[in-house]
């Protein structure tokens, strides 16, 4: 776990350093907000379901353990929503995070 999060910044480095990319690059107040909001939302989730997605996908479903047939379905279910809302839907889909909406002058 704390080896993947250590190794994922310096291999960053290590690729970007030769071709002179290498930038270290804040997120927007509104992007931190949703990024924070979305981790919570996450370990919320996690506690309420007993594991995380992998544990209850590769481990528990294979067992037929109802609360992970359930938590998997959940997350599977969750994640095809939100990729609809985000993505998908053609009605009204939600801006970037970079594009800043102004009031619309009459």
């Amino acid at each position: 776990g704390s080896v993947v999060v250590l190794s994922l910044p310096i291999g960053g480095f290590i690729a970007a350093w030769p071709r002179g990319t290498f930038a270290l690059k804040l997120p927007q107040a509104r992007a931190t907000g949703r990024f924070l909001a979305s981790g919570l939302a996450m370990g919320i989730s996690a506690a309420i379901a007993g594991g995380c997605n992998i544990g209850h996908t590769f481990s528990g479903a294979p067992t037929l353990a109802i609360s992970s047939l359930l938590a998997s379905l959940s997350i599977f279910l969750g994640a095809g929503a939100g990729n609809w809302l985000r993505f998908i839907r053609p009605a009204n889909p939600l801006p970037p995070l970079h594009v800043e909406r102004r009031a619309q002058q009459t």
